[in-house]
């Protein structure tokens, strides 16, 4: 029995001074598992080094308690000395006592499997690791089988019956076992065969066990967080790239480099994982702005963070980004695609200023309109007195002349009123199908006139070119207007001024300007275009080019291309305006294309209204002025006037002498009653009676608003006396126009 443990002890001592080189070499590895913040190779090497150290003073106190037993042995004669012998054992106790104290410090349980008896001995420190009490484990080699957890038993089993077989140099395997608690405790084993029994089978197997609970645990809470993160990165709505960012010699960033990117990435971007992960930026993209490198070397390098919102020119969308540093050298970004947002955003301030453009043309075409007709009232006065009075005075009176230029001022003015109506959409209309070329072509002698000497005119007038259905000579008030507008852009330096004409098929995002208010219908649309490299304008006089009396110039003018936008929009048409500071302005006009014109044989001409053969005219207006001038033409015309001043004493005067009155000469706009609701009752006392409607409005808006009562005819204020005789004299002769004509007198109509 004694020599039995001799032997225990020898094996033991071989046993761990063979551990104490191996743990010295593998140390390293597993102490920097157990301990994960030591991880240098000079951390791990010392504690590697540590355990060899402590696994050599194992072995050497092993050998030392053999040696014991075997000096023992040899003294066992009866003249043994009684005092020697019991010094021996007492070194032994202390020998055994600091081995047990080396391994409890190195936290190491050691174990010695005896094959062939079955029988395992195991240190304290074994059975302490996972809860046992000293003495509450048998010590057999089925005990410490049925401790492993069922899941790992085949592969540690295995393992050991791999290295019994020689198929490895040692056992080492990872795997949990039971504790005291009935909970499960992972832990390092490694071993292997000391001792070969005379077949040379394995008699001895030693070995150390190591916790590593705190280890497996740490890793398995780095996997789950690996694998939340991952979830997380694959199932991210948002985008997101690590990049290494490169720098040149200087430091300064001058590209990065993809190094991860998620599945939504992919789709926000359209680009592929695995086409740009390991490029660069500059591979990837060429075209990217040298703006987002430097923001992203920023952050880094910096370790800072950013968030903005800007356009990537190439990939063509607005992205919403936050940009941060996980580690110094890298960034990753997280982003969103904010390209429908900002499209959205774009649209409602689009539909905003549209809506205020709307809203604007509203109130100043209502305010020119109101002012144009009650300066008519005004010029009829002016025009019609300078009239009366040229008509009775001497041509050779000197005080002729100036009576004359009243009337000229006053026919400039009457001009003026009309364009004030043309901005406002209720100008004056004569609507026919004309192709836009022939006009141009037309106007050429006086277009070449009325340019700047120093300006170059080009024409590039398209073939075959559709016709429109408009108004001719406010078209060609357009055409001049716009060129007559670049003229004045280039000024006294040289430039060129281009007139171009074509056609193309519409949709209602082509017709959108943002100087007029509605949607237009998508189409066929005929298009002029003048451009100039002329002065250009900036953002503050564009949004004005098309106000009323708004000018760069000298006061004084200003209604030229107001009066276009006017005729644009009456026509149903669109205008857009391209202009560059310092290079030129483009204007594009488009109207609605309209069918070809058709030759037809002329309309028979109309009698010329037969000489006034007196009769009784009833007048009614609101205007003093008004009815004091045109009594005075009309009597002077050989007829009777019957004056009322608004709607309702108009009627009581039509009433009391229906049968008398040869015409009526009726305003629009009065207190009281209306023209167009005294109407109505006169035509019920008497249905025949001719009436002729006078305003200061144009001839289109009386037809729209009289087309149910009938009228026989209507003369705009301010109006001369010949112009009256020969209007009166046709309402007299003509039937009452209930349904005027759209081909010759409707406003246009796409």
């Amino acid at each position: 029995m004694k020599m039995k443990s001799i032997s225990l002890w020898r094996v033991a001592g071989i046993s761990a001074m063979l551990f104490a080189f191996w743990f010295g070499a593998v140390g390293a590895w597993h102490c920097v598992g157990v301990h994960p913040s030591l991880t240098s190779p000079c951390n791990a090497a010392i504690i590697g080094g540590g355990a060899a150290i402590l696994l050599s003073l194992a072995a050497a106190y092993l050998a030392s308690r053999a040696r014991a037993y075997e000096f023992a042995a040899k003294t066992q004669a009866p003249e043994r000395d009684a005092e020697l012998r019991r010094r021996t054992e007492q070194r032994l106790r202390d020998s055994e006592e600091r081995l047990s104290m080396v391994l409890d410090a190195a936290n190491l349980g050691f174990w010695i499997r005896d094959v062939g008896a079955d029988s395992m001995f195991c240190n304290r420190q074994w059975g302490v690791m996972l809860g046992y009490a000293e003495g509450a484990l048998k010590e057999s080699f089925e005990t410490w089988r049925e401790l492993i957890h069922p899941d790992d038993a085949p592969r540690v089993l295995a393992m050991h019956t791999a290295h019994f077989e020689g198929k490895t140099p040692r056992y080492e395997c990872e795997y949990r076992v039971k504790t005291a608690s009935g909970g499960w405790k992972w832990i390092m084993s490694a071993g292997r065969v000391v001792e070969w029994d005379a077949d040379g089978q394995p008699a001895r197997v030693a070995g150390v066990h190591i916790d590593i609970d705190a280890r497996k645990r740490a890793e398995e809470s780095v996997r789950e967080s690996e694998t939340r993160y991952r979830q997380l990165f694959q199932s991210l709505q948002s985008g997101f790239a690590l990049h290494e960012i490169i720098c040149d010699e200087d430091g300064v960033p001058v590209d990065y480099r993809f190094l991860e990117v998620n599945p939504a990435f992919e789709q926000l971007t359209g680009l592929k994982s695995a086409d740009i992960v390991g490029r660069t930026v500059r591979e990837v993209l060429p075209s990217t702005e040298t703006r987002w490198i430097r923001t992203y070397g920023q952050v880094a390098l910096t370790g800072g963070t950013v968030a903005f919102e800007d356009y990537h020119a190439q990939l063509d969308r607005h992205f919403e980004v936050t940009a941060f540093c996980p580690k110094k050298g890298q960034f990753a970004v997280i982003f969103a695609d904010i390209t429908a947002r900002v499209q959205t955003q774009k649209a409602r301030i689009e539909m905003e200023s549209r809506l205020m453009q709307a809203q604007k043309l509203e109130s100043l075409g209502v305010l020119a309109g109101g002012i144009a007709h009650d300066f008519n009232n005004l010029l009829m006065g002016m025009l019609g007195n300078a009239d009366i009075v040229l008509d009775r005075m001497n041509s050779q009176l000197p005080e002729y002349g100036c009576v004359k230029d009243i009337e000229v001022a006053a026919k400039r003015a009457a001009d003026l009123c009309r364009q004030m109506l043309a901005y406002s959409g209720k100008g004056h209309f004569m609507v026919e199908p004309f192709n836009l070329n022939d006009v141009i072509r037309e106007m050429s002698n006086l277009i070449q006139v009325s340019i700047g000497k120093t300006a170059i005119l080009k024409f590039n007038l398209a073939d075959n070119l559709p016709n429109i259905r408009g108004d001719v000579t406010q078209v060609r008030q357009v055409v001049m207007n716009l060129l007559t507008n670049a003229s004045e852009a280039i000024g006294n330096s040289s430039g060129v001024i281009s007139v171009e004409t074509g056609a193309r098929n519409c949709t209602a995002q082509d017709l959108r300007s943002p100087f007029l208010a509605g949607e237009h219908a998508p189409g066929d649309y005929v298009y002029i275009e003048v451009a100039d490299t002329g002065c250009g304008m900036d953002e503050g006089t564009l949004a004005k080019v098309f106000d009323p009396f708004f000018t760069t110039k000298f006061t004084g003018r200003g209604l030229g291309l107001a009066v276009v936008l006017g005729i644009v929009r009456g026509h149903n048409g669109s205008i857009t305006v391209k202009t560059v500071p310092g290079k030129g302005t483009r204007f594009r006009v488009l109207f609605p294309a309209g069918p070809a014109a058709r030759k037809e044989d002329p309309p028979p001409r109309a009698p010329e209204p037969a000489e006034s053969k007196g009769g009784t005219i009833l007048l009614v207006d609101d205007d003093e002025t008004v009815l004091t001038v045109a009594g005075r033409m009309l009597e002077r015309g050989g007829y009777k006037v019957v004056v009322a001043h608004d709607g309702r004493e108009g009627v009581d005067a039509f009433r009391e002498r229906a049968a008398e009155i040869a015409c009526v000469i009726l305003d629009l706009t009065m207190p009281h009653m209306n023209g167009e609701d005294a109407l109505v009752k006169m035509r019920k006392i008497r249905a025949d009676v001719p009436v002729l409607i006078s305003s200061g409005y144009n001839e289109q808006e009386i037809e729209s608003r009289f087309r149910e009562s009938g009228i026989n005819g209507f003369i705009q204020k301010p109006y001369q006396s010949a112009q009256l005789m020969m209007k009166v004299r046709a309402a007299m002769a003509a039937q009452p126009t209930t349904a005027p004509d759209n081909s010759s007198t409707a406003r246009p109509n796409a």
